[in-house]
């Protein structure tokens, strides 16, 4: 595992170095990574504070540097990989958990190789919830998991259904004495419970009437979310999404049979899950704060009139699916007690399953060469965001006139 981790580490070094700079990156890094204060606005969801934040100092002594711009992701990237690890050794299937959290290209190199706050927001996710599966539920450990997600929202605001569903859960399943326990930590609470409320107001600030959100505005939330994890897992197809300022007609166009088949599913998988959780001793931890988030997600979209989440915004919910996935996987061998018996042929089915999901990684792979001609960076490009030049030319047009100044 640190092999593979320290091979996976190199790529996405090397990528961080040759690609040239995203459409993204570039807007992050002139309009809110410039100054020290950059990071707090609020104009558009485009904004990662965090990311934002951590960028401005990673590049201060070296701007309009690609690799420096990157940084705080390969940072980030180092302890999702650790903790990929840890997670991965308290499994009884660790290829597999290895695999599934780790050789997922859209994720390692593309994203953590960004200077977005998407790869940010993922290890923290991962982090949290190894102190959810790894560590004892004690009130200490149950605060951490919580404030890790809040941190990850500022990176991310779209985690906040995430630190909604762990809340639930810890309180319906972990926490036997409710009151107590807030009585106990009210300080603790009250001061996570303002930074909640902080976050979510940048939220509702971004996510406004009149400003373009990212999201799935002609498919269903199956397909948005489902299908988006399958076609970039599998067929490496990433062109997901949309940008727009709102839903066109959202109940005319989903329907409102999809509707009651995703209601009635989610109390189906809730039952089931439940079960399983009293039954397995909490062996579904995951699984049901997974569904919980996107139930949220769900029915948030449709009330609050918004597109459904899709595409690179599913991202820091990867390491959700990834482990309710392994639940599912260890569940299901522990129901076929034949296998139980027969642990040589289990490990063999196991490196199958971790070297079909290596070759899928690495048949996804696709490498961008570093162009050096500033020529090529600079093409006039039509599209234009808030009446400013594309952020990609701009960026190389500025890079070009620092590396003149300094030559001067």
């Amino acid at each position: 595992m640190i092999i593979f981790s320290f091979i996976l580490m190199s790529y996405s070094i090397f990528f961080a170095l040759t690609n040239t700079i995203e459409y993204d990156e570039a807007y992050s890094y002139l309009y809110y990574s410039n100054t020290i204060h950059g990071f707090t606005s609020q104009s558009l969801a485009n904004n990662h504070p965090l990311n934002s934040l951590l960028i401005y100092f990673s590049s201060y002594f070296f701007p309009y540097s690609e690799f420096m711009i990157r940084l705080p992701n390969l940072i980030f990237l180092i302890l999702y990989l650790l903790f990929a690890i840890k997670i991965s050794c308290n499994t009884k299937i660790k290829l597999v958990t290895f695999g599934l959290l780790i050789l997922y290209w859209y994720l390692i190199p593309y994203y953590f190789a960004q200077a977005r706050g998407y790869g940010i927001a993922s290890s923290l996710v991962l982090i949290s919830l190894y102190y959810l599966l790894n560590k004892p539920s004690t009130d200490k450990n149950i605060l951490i998991s919580i404030t890790l997600l809040l941190i990850g929202s500022y990176a991310f605001l779209g985690l906040i259904p995430l630190i909604i569903s762990a809340i639930i859960y810890y309180f319906v399943f972990e926490i036997s004495r409710p009151i107590i326990f807030v009585k106990k930590r009210i300080v603790a609470i009250a001061s996570i419970f303002c930074v909640f409320v902080y976050l979510v107001s940048m939220l509702i600030s971004v996510s406004e009437e009149g400003k373009p959100l990212y999201g799935s505005y002609n498919s269903s939330f199956l397909s948005s979310t489902i299908g988006f994890y399958t076609s970039s897992f599998f067929d490496g197809n990433y062109k997901f999404g949309s940008v727009a300022t709102n839903m066109k007609d959202i109940s005319s166009t989903f329907g409102y049979s999809e509707i009651s088949l995703f209601t009635c599913l989610i109390f189906f998988i809730f039952f089931v899950s439940t079960m399983l959780f009293n039954k397995k001793k909490n062996k579904v931890k995951v699984s049901l704060i997974t569904l919980f988030c996107f139930t949220i997600l769900y029915f948030s979209s449709l009330i609050m009139n918004k597109p459904f989440i899709t595409g690179r915004s599913l991202l820091p919910f990867y390491p959700l699916i990834a482990l309710s996935t392994v639940e599912i996987i260890e569940a299901s061998l522990k129901c076929i007690k034949s296998l139980e018996t027969k642990t040589k042929f289990k490990r063999i089915l196991i490196l199958i399953f971790f070297v079909a999901l290596t070759f899928n990684y690495f048949n996804k792979i696709e490498v961008s060469l570093y162009d050096l001609s500033f020529k090529t960076k600079n093409k006039k490009i039509i599209e234009i965001l808030e009446g400013k030049p594309n952020p990609r030319q701009l960026f190389y047009q500025k890079k070009e006139s620092f590396v003149k100044k300094k030559i001067d």
